[in-house]
């Protein structure tokens, strides 16, 4: 009779919770969506952007048929795992080796971003075909790459942040952290697919720990990470491996006061060289000419990592205010000047100079245009949307935002309750599009260092 009655209590208690829920969204006008969260993607958008795409919708069918071209090429393709990734000092390297090093960047990120494309058409068709597909390049590199190292690094005298570690590891941690990314994405994804085996999905957790989030740990030592794009990535990278593991603690505790912390930092007024602009990133614009690129960068890490936390947390860091009276919002409404107007960008040079021209600017329809393209959405700003282009289906070496015209992020509104129990797979739809060969469209990938785009 006691634990009937103590059952009753917790029962009446989660309905007056429940309640007082609706009544608070129904005060400040938010959305309450409930949703099995994957990472960057819920269930509840997924199965939005399948009715749009059944209807014939745009831009949703239109990025849907470029999805499925490429899940379709990922069928006939094979892995390029190896044991040891190499990569050089970017700096030093010579032309032989940058070669070298871009072209075993390549093998991971065009595998990662394999599997992602399978995983999100096997959540989209629920086609087996896909999942398994994915399964196997994820199987790959979990059974066959042990590390990721650098190769001769010299070190930088001004430095206070070398690691013995770090002195030999260079640009191979952040090539890990982004290129490997997409395949924690992918995992996530076809997690409850019941033929990937718990015995390989155990070796995958392994790879996790033992490369990918050791590469993402190392960069973290080093404070001067915490204030620029780097940080924010391996943070972001960290992010998804806490929900791989179904962490939520983690994130939590961890991850949601590392982001708080990283916004602190970088969301700052630039007062270099007798400017006040408030809401800028001034770490990113010391970088020189390339200012451009690292903030926008920086902005879509910020932002995709938000998202996954809010998706699996319920958490939202879109309006949160750091103590400079910043937040992404107003960052992103700062740069979106200077995205629309590159020539008036006050860029630095690292002498100081403020003469020159600015390089890697960001562009409709590509990595900058998925950035203004998912957050107009996300804060419905037309005005975002209408630069960014679309449909826009971008699989680089990052995660990031790559298909927003087709799953697009919830409005700032909504209230997420993620919902993580009972793993359902997703049943298989006949009465999507199929892609024609006049639908096809060649879509590019670029390669990314830490100098930019190659």
């Amino acid at each position: 009779m006691l634990i009937k009655k103590n059952t009753k209590k917790i029962y009446s208690i989660k309905v007056i919770h429940i309640t007082l829920l609706v009544i608070l969204n129904l005060f400040t006008g938010a959305t309450l969506a409930t949703a099995k969260p994957y990472g960057l993607y819920t269930s509840e958008q997924i199965n939005k952007a399948r009715e749009l795409v059944k209807k014939g919708a745009e831009p949703q069918t239109s990025a849907y048929l470029k999805l499925m071209k490429l899940a379709n090429s990922a069928l006939n393709k094979t892995h390029h795992a190896v044991a040891s990734l190499k990569s050089y000092q970017w700096y030093t390297a010579t032309a032989a080796q940058k070669e070298e090093m871009n072209r075993q960047q390549h093998y991971l990120s065009e595998d990662a971003n394999n599997a992602h494309e399978l995983a999100l058409a096997y959540r989209f068709t629920g086609e087996t075909k896909y999942a398994e597909k994915a399964a196997y390049f994820i199987n790959a590199w979990a059974r066959i790459n042990k590390e990721y190292i650098g190769v001769g690094f010299k070190g930088d005298s001004s430095s206070n942040w070398k690691t013995p570690y770090y002195y030999n590891q260079t640009n191979a941690d952040l090539i890990m952290v982004t290129s490997g990314a997409p395949l924690i994405q992918a995992a996530i994804l076809i997690k409850d697919y019941t033929g990937w085996s718990s015995t390989d999905q155990e070796v995958f957790s392994r790879w996790c720990t033992n490369v990918f989030r050791k590469n993402s740990d190392t960069l973290l030592q080093n404070k001067d990470f915490l204030i620029n794009n780097t940080g924010i990535s391996a943070r972001q990278s960290i992010i998804l491996h806490h929900v791989w593991q179904g962490n939520t603690s983690a994130l939590i505790n961890e991850d949601i006061p590392m982001v708080k912390k990283m916004l602190n930092l970088q969301l700052q007024t630039l007062t270099d060289a007798g400017y006040n602009i408030p809401d800028m990133l001034p770490h990113e614009v010391r970088r020189g000419n390339q200012g451009m690129w690292y903030t926008a960068w920086a902005l879509a890490a910020f932002t995709n990592a938000m998202e996954i936390i809010q998706n699996h947390t319920g958490v939202n860091l879109f309006r949160w205010e750091n103590i400079n009276g910043s937040n992404v919002e107003k960052a992103l409404d700062r740069f979106f000047i200077y995205a629309q107007k590159p020539n008036s960008w006050p860029w630095l040079d690292k002498s100081g100079n403020t003469n020159g021209h600015v390089t890697k600017i960001p562009q409709p329809g590509s990595w900058g245009g998925t950035l203004y393209e998912a957050m107009g959405i996300k804060f419905n700003k037309e005005t975002w949307k209408k630069w960014a282009g679309g449909p826009t289906v971008w699989f680089t070496t990052q995660l990031n935002w790559q298909l927003p015209s087709l799953i697009q992020p919830n409005n700032i509104n909504t209230n997420i309750v993620p919902v993580t129990e009972n793993p359902t797979t997703p049943k298989k739809e006949s009465s999507i599009p199929t892609i024609k060969p006049s639908q096809e469209e060649e879509i590019g990938a670029f390669i990314m260092d830490r100098s930019g785009l190659h």
